[in-house]
């Protein structure tokens, strides 16, 4: 039995040496593709997580850009409104500024016309008044009456001369008539008399009125008793 076993050892351990080592080599072979597949697993997913983080970070990065562009464009909007705020507030404040200077030129040029006007006014004022000034005290130093005596010692139209005078002799001249020219005897030229309830008028008045009418029967009965005959 001892010796069967020992030629069953004999023929089986060579045999069994050749597993051992096949199936070592298997094994360590299972090992290396396990390990490879294991850390090609690990590079396809380190390499993943790289794509992933650089895609992260790619997101990350053009969201940011895109903040700062944005930012950028806001203010640059807001300058640009501020800038246009600011030049349309200076056109409003010139603009009123030359309204208002505008203003103050038309009063003074107003004011300036109102003071001329004024002025040719007030001179214009003084002119006349010094022409009256000058035509009345010429009026009063070389006036020259209508009618006044010529010689007192003579009668009739021979004792005046004047204006009137010559215009009575023109007018005698061509319409034909006789007058005379005298004083009338209470030497006034207008006035009035209460005689007998009645107004009796005076002076020249008188004289035409009681005696020119009366000597020329012009004036009837009626009439006596208006004019106070």
């Amino acid at each position: 039995m001892v010796e069967c076993i020992q030629e069953l050892s004999e023929y089986i351990s060579p045999f069994a040496c050749k597993v051992e080592v096949y199936t070592l080599f298997i094994l360590y072979t299972l090992f290396i593709l396990y390990t490879l597949i294991i850390l090609y697993t690990l590079f396809i997913l380190y390499t993943l997580f790289i794509l992933y983080t650089l895609f992260i970070i790619y997101t990350l990065f053009f969201l940011y850009t895109s903040i700062i562009l944005y930012m950028l464009f806001i203010l640059y909007m807001l300058f640009i409104l501020y800038t246009l705020f600011i030049m349309y507030t200076f056109f409003i404040m010139y603009t009123l500024f030359i309204m208002y200077m505008l203003f103050i030129m038309y009063t003074l040029i107003i004011l300036y016309s109102l003071f001329i006007l004024y002025t040719l006014f007030i001179l214009y004022t003084l002119l006349i008044l010094y022409t009256l000034f000058i035509l009345y005290t010429l009026s009063i130093n070389h006036r020259i009456p209508s009618l006044m005596i010529k010689d007192p010692n003579a009668k009739g139209i021979d004792k005046f001369e004047g204006f009137m005078v010559d215009m009575l002799a023109k007018i005698a001249e061509k319409v034909s008539f006789t007058y005379d020219i005298y004083i009338v005897p209470d030497g006034r030229w207008h006035g009035s008399r209460m005689e007998g309830g009645k107004k009796i008028h005076t002076g020249m008045i008188g004289e035409v009125i009681y005696k020119a009418w009366v000597h020329l029967e012009c004036v009837g009965e009626d009439d006596k008793d208006i004019i106070g005959i």
